[in-house]
């Protein structure tokens, strides 16, 4: 599967309403870009990292003007509760409000599954990630006391099973 997601025959991404509303626009070389994260290609062909960047400002940004419009909105016709309008204040407040809220690592999990990106999207899985996975199911999670002796027997045995697994991955990888 990953093969055909990060072939070169990879097209640009639209949305499930048709081609006359393509999701990215008819840009097609900032569609590519801002479906390849950086381990595509080892970066070469351009990649996402400042489109994210710019993301995630331009998300807070439309986010903050929204809710000081609803504020807006809501002092002049007092339309909204106190306790929404406090609400509201609150988030515009606090120093994390707004980004707390559009966390991206959620927001994309979320609205990316929504989207189905995962289909489109190109990039290269790193190795590191699944050893240190394995490393940690194989030597680490085995020896920590409290859990293994205070977890019940069905949470033991998958402790057990999956540190067999992940040791015997281990000595196979690469």
């Amino acid at each position: 599967m990953l093969t055909f997601l990060n072939s070169n025959d990879f097209s640009t991404y639209r949305s499930i309403s048709g081609n006359q509303n393509a999701l990215l626009g008819d840009n097609e070389s900032l569609a590519v870009t801002a479906l390849t994260h950086e381990s595509w290609m080892y970066g070469l062909q351009g990649h996402n990292r400042r489109l994210a960047f710019l993301g995630r400002r331009a998300l807070k940004t439309y986010l903050s003007l929204y809710l000081f419009h609803l504020l807006s909105e809501a002092g002049r016709a007092e339309t909204l509760p106190d306790a929404e309008v406090r609400y509201l204040q609150n988030i515009l407040s606090a120093p994390h409000g707004v980004d707390d809220l559009i966390r991206t690592q959620a927001l994309g999990d979320h609205v990316g599954r929504a989207l189905k990106l995962e289909q489109v999207m190109r990039w290269h899985p790193t190795m590191g990630a699944q050893v240190a996975q394995q490393f940690f199911l194989s030597r680490i999670l085995p020896n920590i006391e409290q859990l293994s002796r205070e977890a019940p027997s069905s949470i033991q045995e998958s402790i057990t099973k999956s540190s067999k697994e992940a040791a015997e991955a281990l000595h196979h990888s690469p």
